[in-house]
């Protein structure tokens, strides 16, 4: 089989390469231990590649019973229900989508376990399939097995044979998948599941064109990013093959959050001025901004890290999710260098913000307690506990340690 064919004509390396820029957009602020940044990403690129008569968003599948169940990432059918189009307009909340319109179901895993410790329990494969499962079992209207879509039957009598291992218990079963980004195992089979993937894009790349070529090395980019020196390599041959400045901007951003994952801040700072500078494109340049901040303050060049947020905000209309991620970091610059004010004033305007997701929600809200605890503000301190309280995400422990400390908190007054 021809690299081409392998390839589908370089489009797996074309999707790979839309999925690894908008990782690139949060890794360097989030350092993608955020499972809803995760699941926001996948679902603006599923948009991308997905036809237009599908929505995706993250939530609940709902039945006509009001069992729910699921709360990751949910593929509908838009075209035959209308009313749902606007679902997933602020991906930042979670939606409930009525069964019948459900396609498919992603349960997103930013890090996915084979053989779980009791801490990592709640990543796991088993609990990812079953919470895949749970959705499958939740009741939708029965079809016709000589029913092709919605009111297009096949002709003539049809004889159903359910002897196949396998066969589903509907005639309808959804589509339900397990995404991860990282895989943590003792077993060498996913090793070997890289080394054929990486043997598949060597082969595409022979005969390919220059465009085919820097989407295969990102691709390879993606694959090789636990080896940061490989991963390197890899976007410096795209580099090599990049016709037009735009494409240059991108991938300098790229390798810029290399460096930065890598400690290289000389090198991070040189790539991401770059793209920050030359981009004609809001997203890139301000996601080089950002990570520009970011390497500022991890040298210790607070007030750089701080002039670079500012610059995000001032277009936040542009790019509102990432004007959320600047006033994040600002306010955390600020309330370590003791302008409690400026802190508040900038956490208070990202919450404020609908593209806040709820992790970043989460995490503000735990910054700010800790700074009105620091300044004896114990009734706001108490309010934000509580609302950290409330979150579905905390764990049982978690949530009833918050619990307590509100209720400490609000003894103190």
């Amino acid at each position: 089989m021809n690299g081409k064919s392998t390839s589908y004509g370089g489009f797996l390396g074309e999707i790979a390469a839309r999925f690894q820029r908008r990782f690139d957009e949060i890794v360097v602020v989030e350092n993608f231990d955020s499972g809803p940044e995760f699941e926001i990403a996948l679902c603006e690129v599923l948009r991308k590649v997905l036809p237009r008569r599908v929505g995706v968003c993250r939530g609940y599948v709902v039945d006509r019973t009001g069992e729910q169940q699921g709360d990751d990432i949910i593929v509908f059918d838009a075209a035959r229900f209308p009313t749902l189009r606007s679902l997933g307009d602020d991906l930042s909340k979670k939606e409930h989508v009525p069964a019948d319109a459900v396609l498919a179901y992603i349960e997103a895993k930013h890090t996915l376990y084979l053989e779980p410790t009791k801490k990592s329990e709640g990543q796991s494969l088993t609990k990812a399939v079953s919470q895949v499962a749970a959705v499958k079992s939740l009741s939708r209207t029965a079809v016709e097995i000589s029913e092709v879509v919605p009111g297009v039957k096949l002709a003539g009598p049809i004889t159903l044979t359910r002897d196949a291992p396998g066969w589903p218990n509907k005639l309808n079963p959804w589509y339900g998948m397990i995404f991860a980004r990282h895989l943590v195992t003792k077993s060498a089979q996913p090793r070997l599941a890289l080394v054929e993937a990486l043997a598949t894009l060597a082969a595409a790349l022979e005969g390919a064109d220059p465009a085919q070529r820097v989407r295969l090395h990102q691709a390879r980019a993606f694959i090789l990013q636990e080896d940061l020196a490989a991963s390197l390599d890899a976007v410096d041959a795209a580099l090599a093959h990049a016709s037009d400045d735009e494409t240059r901007c991108l991938l300098r951003y790229q390798r810029g959050t290399i460096h930065l994952r890598a400690a290289h801040l000389p090198l991070a700072l040189g790539d991401f001025t770059f793209a920050a500078e030359h981009s004609q494109i809001a997203s890139t340049s301000q996601s080089a901004l950002l990570a520009r901040a970011l390497a500022h303050a991890r040298a210790g060049d607070d007030d750089d890290a701080a002039a670079d947020c500012g610059r995000v905000i001032a277009r936040e209309s542009e790019t509102p999710r990432l004007a959320v991620m600047a006033r994040q970091e600002r306010g955390r610059i600020y309330a370590d260098s003791g302008r409690c004010e400026d802190a508040l004033a900038d956490w208070a305007a990202a919450l404020a913000l609908a593209d806040a997701a709820d992790e970043q929600r989460f995490r503000i809200l735990e910054r700010r307690q800790a700074l009105f605890e620091r300044l004896g503000d114990t009734a706001r301190a108490a309010s934000d506990a509580e609302a950290l309280a409330s979150y579905r995400s905390v764990s049982t422990a978690y949530r009833s340690e918050l619990r307590d400390s509100a209720a400490t908190l609000r003894t103190r007054r």
